[in-house]
């Protein structure tokens, strides 16, 4: 069983450098959540900062993760925090620190990010800041500096409202385990030839070849974080220790001129640095970093600062001796007794800085999305305060007469305006990125509904099926209503006229007797459906321009009403104004601006949304997306849920498939696309290529047997991308047999059936492919049972050209089989040799 197992895990990103996220974990213990008043009280914060000699190592990696930290967590019912940093020496020391200092700028917003979601709320004026190996480094690092490093950074006026989101930052004591608290001992500063924890690295010459040939390759801008110590990486390691390289690739020097890693006996000696109590272990057989570290170290700050409580635990053992030590052991019983003199503060300590805080104005915490002098019986607030300085408002294209009146024009993104006034910039100058949204309007119990695309596609239709079962995020609250978009009687579209006609025709469609006995009755347009900027209060709405009215013939059969809107997406690229601001990312206040939104879609009617460009995953080379979008997929399925209604989530693109980000998908949607487009891009004739279909099956297939390791039911649904077997085979671009493994492939999986075929353009195998009551049958079989792979003679789940999946069985013993051959055949033969009908199957080898 995982360490970790009796906590429950959260991680976040607390910086993004380059589009690379900096991640933290916290780790809530699950008798905290077991207890009742929990999300009322504040809980102490055990900061745990990871080893790996600055080169390898992550948050969590189990192995360097000390069992009696954990314990001691357990027992003093502490919240734990581990962050990742950047790493050398693809990153250098003033990387490093510049990380640290983020991170406890962002813990202040931590405590208001946990009550937000309900989680119980940590007390970050009471931290145990431990760490192993380098960690270790860095948490007396932070303690040495805690005077700058935990001040407030000018991030936002001092005001009521930044004393109720930023709350203090204290560290209460610091635990140092082999550590390089000296690195001006002999062996960080001469090279020669040594072991380490039982290996030799290469000789000197080797191993200096080694370093200057890795740092040669390091493509320019590189980020490394979060390295487990793989052969090859501990290799570099080892020849970076032996070679006495970390003060020269730390880089970063003191004022006095050397490396600060080596500056921290001359902190002590200098003064106005003090230290918090700490506990130091350290094993006296330590041939990775050397004993005298830490008892240097400790004998210098008693010398130095003599009130400073210090305990030492010099421990026979090897570098790390301590990962599996358990709370029963001699040493840790000792230095947990110094221990509890200084953490966690006691109960009467709490009572009484709680009640100084409390006797202060509490500002309430609003979403203060709307500009200074709109409708004040909004649900948001003003953005610009009326005690802000005009000089601080900063707009683009900004003309005299807003400047002098301290607003903006009423051209200029109102998101804008938040995004310099409240949010701020990260580094990416992407706060939200770029979020393809998409709309869906079901019928009662969302199991059909059609899609239509016809301003980025020709004309591709959905027949979109949820299980009966579904996933986490369905919300219970009624059948869906059917609301229309407001003033939606009309689509007309300045930049491109021939547009319009096409979307209206592909929407008669709907209107074909086979088409809607089939049950596709909602038509969709797809991107291009919003505004460039958002209303007044931030939020992403529909384009008044494009919906004036929809022309449809045979008004008595098909009107208006019947036309419902399905996954209407849109690139929305949210940028900040300027690139010149800092600070935090407020995560309570977008949460909100997340449940506003959600609130105005079911409005209108929303049963699908549909996020594109979510991260990691996605191909957004060269577009400088973040690294990481997964908490807008956690936000959308929270306001989902507070909305009250059900509606579906689908996350695109190709989205990573590892954890923890696996995980937040389960957690969090309905559907994922499982590979990028398979659309024909350079060939303007046809609409798919069938090598991209045989990758997607591929990435189907991968996709299917990662739920099932899981040893549960399938629950969370693909999405293969748009599916092109309506129209001949000149336009679609494949043979009619692929066009039939497409259709098969496509309903056995339980993919939305996204139809991308020009639907004015059906011939016979098309129509029956989509509408037949074989298909329908089939659709709503798999819907509950998405196929999985068993092949023929081995029953393995391995790629292979010749295939068999399976779908079912049911509570009868029904199932559906699907034999394919992806590639050339292997032999002559089929139907018209063994006949039609009834045929036994054997499920021994052929």
């Amino acid at each position: 069983m995982s360490r970790f197992a009796p906590f429950t895990r959260v991680d976040l990103p607390y910086r993004i450098i380059n589009g690379v996220p900096l991640e933290a974990t916290v780790l809530v213990p699950k008798s905290i959540l077991r207890s009742p008043g929990a999300q009322d009280k504040r809980y102490p914060v055990m900061v745990r900062w990871h080893g790996g000699g600055f080169v390898v190592g992550h948050r969590m990696y189990e192995p360097w993760f000390a069992q009696w930290l954990l314990d001691l967590a357990l027992d003093r019912e502490a919240i734990i925090v581990t962050p990742d940093y950047r790493l050398l020496p693809e990153s250098n020391g003033a990387d490093i620190l510049s990380d640290v200092a983020h991170f406890w700028e962002w813990m202040k917003m931590l405590p208001q990010y946990m009550k937000q979601r309900a989680l119980p709320r940590p007390d970050i004026s009471d931290i145990l800041c431990c760490g192993e190996s380098s960690g270790g480094f860095i948490s007396v690092y932070c303690a040495l500096h805690s005077n700058t490093m935990l001040s407030p950074q000018g991030t936002l006026p001092d005001t009521d409202e930044r004393q109720e989101l930023e709350e203090e930052v204290k560290i209460r004591a610091v635990i140092s385990i082999s550590a390089p608290l000296d690195a001006t001992a002999p062996e960080y500063k001469v090279p020669r030839p040594r072991v380490f924890m039982g290996r030799s690295p290469p000789p000197p010459r080797e191993a200096l070849g080694k370093i200057r040939a890795y740092i040669k390759g390091i493509p320019r801008g590189s980020i490394r974080t979060g390295c487990e110590p793989t052969s090859d990486m501990w290799e570099l390691l080892l020849c970076i220790a032996q070679q006495a390289f970390l003060p020269r690739l730390f880089g970063m020097r003191s004022s006095e001129g050397k490396p600060v890693i080596e500056g921290m006996m001359d902190l002590l000696d200098k003064g106005g640095h003090p230290m918090a109590p700490v506990w130091i272990v350290h094993g006296t057989n330590d041939t990775m970093c050397p004993f005298i570290c830490s008892s240097g170290f400790a004998a210098r700050l008693r010398a130095t600062q003599p009130d400073v409580p210090v305990h030492l635990s010099p421990c026979p053992g090897e570098h790390l001796f301590d990962i599996n030590t358990r709370r029963d052991a001699d040493w840790v019983r000792e230095g947990t007794r110094f221990l509890d003199e200084h953490w966690p503060r006691g109960e009467e300590e709490c009572a009484d800085e709680d009640k100084r805080a409390n006797d202060g104005v509490q500002a309430e915490v609003t979403w203060p999305l709307a500009r200074s002098g709109s409708n004040t019986s909004s649900p948001f607030r003003h953005c610009l305060r009326e005690d802000r300085p005009a000089q601080e408002v900063h707009c683009k294209d900004r003309d005299d007469e807003a400047t002098a009146q301290g607003g903006c024009p009423a051209h200029t993104s109102n998101l804008e305006l938040f995004v310099e006034n409240i949010l701020v910039c990260q580094t990416s100058d992407y706060l939200f990125g770029i979020l393809d949204f998409a709309l869906a309007n079901a019928p009662p119990g969302g199991q059909e509904s059609i899609y239509t695309d016809c301003l980025v596609y020709p004309n591709p239709l959905l027949k979109d099926r949820t299980s009966p079962s579904l996933p986490t995020n369905a919300v219970s609250g009624g059948a869906p209503r059917k609301v229309g978009i407001p003033g939606a009687s009309k689509l007309r579209h300045a930049r491109l006229p021939a547009i319009p006609l096409r979307c209206s025709e592909t929407c008669t469609v709907l209107a074909d007797p086979d088409i809607r006995a089939a049950g596709y009755d909602l038509c969709n347009i797809d991107g291009g459906w919003n505004q460039d900027n958002t209303d007044e209060y931030g939020r992403v709405v529909y384009n008044p321009e494009l919906f004036d009215s929809i022309s449809l013939p045979s008004p008595s059969t098909f009107t208006v009403s019947d036309l419902g809107w399905v996954s209407i997406t849109a690139w929305c690229p949210l940028r900040c104004a300027q690139q010149d601001y800092h600070g935090h990312q407020y995560y309570h206040r977008m949460d909100l601006w997340h449940d506003e939104l959600i609130k105005l879609w079911a409005s209108w009617g929303v049963d699908m949304i549909k996020l594109d460009y979510v991260t990691p995953g996605s191909n957004t080379e060269g577009n400088g997306m973040p690294g990481n979008l997964s908490g807008t997929a956690i936000a959308y399925h929270r306001a989902i849920e507070s909305s009250g209604r059900q509606i579906r989530l689908d996350l695109s693109s190709d989205v990573c498939r590892s954890e923890p980000y696996w995980s937040i998908w389960s957690d969090n949607a309905d559907s994922i696309r499982v590979d990028t487009d398979i659309n024909s891009y350079g060939n303007k004739y046809v609409f798919v290529d069938m090598y991209k279909v045989q990758r997607t099956i591929e990435k189907y297939r991968q996709f299917v047997n990662l739920q099932l390791l899981e040893g549960g039911p399938v629950r969370l649904r693909a999405n293969l991308d748009q599916l092109f077997v309506g129209s001949p085979s000149n336009v679609t671009g494949v043979t009619d047999g692929q066009r039939i493994t497409l259709m098969s492939h496509w309903i056995g999986s339980s993919s939305n059936l996204l139809l991308g075929s020009d639907m004015k353009n059906l011939d016979k195998l098309g129509r029956h492919l989509t509408t037949s009551q074989a298909s329908i049958d089939a659709s709503e079989f798999c819907s509950q049972y998405p196929m999985q792979l068993r092949n023929p003679g081995t029953g393995s789940n391995q790629a292979m050209q010749l295939q068999a999946w399976i779908s079912g069985p049911d509570d009868e013993g029904q199932v559906y089989a699907l034999l394919t051959n992806l590639d050339l055949n292997l032999v002559e033969g089929g139907y018209a040799t063994i006949g039609t009908g009834p045929q036994l199957v054997s499920n021994h080898p052929c």
